[in-house]
């Protein structure tokens, strides 16, 4: 029998605060929580999501960016969705084999 067999689940809530977006935060705590079995999510705060440049390009209709889903730039960073494998290089992303 293992240790906390027959337990039921515990819940812990932990709260990042600061930059933490662009730099493959989610994904390296979704593999560290892999490893050791632990299940659950990692989210953004909605608000956060995306950069006040961002929001601005994908908000005018005069900009190319204009509702395009994957825009990401290196103040917000990626989807955690295009991301393959750190470091987040266009390389380890989903829009890879798209010519620039």
């Amino acid at each position: 029998m293992t240790e906390g067999a027959g337990r039921g689940a515990e819940n812990l809530s932990i709260r990042v605060r600061g930059v933490v977006q662009g730099v493959g935060f989610r994904l390296a705590v979704w593999r560290i929580a892999k490893r050791l079995g632990l299940c659950g999510e990692v989210l953004n705060d909605s608000e956060g999501a995306l950069c006040p440049d961002c929001l601005a390009d994908i908000r005018d209709p005069e900009n190319r960016r204009f509702r395009y889903p994957f825009t990401n730039c290196t103040h917000c960073g990626p989807g955690l969705s295009i991301v393959r494998a750190i470091p987040y290089d266009r390389a380890n992303t989903s829009m890879a084999p798209f010519v620039m």
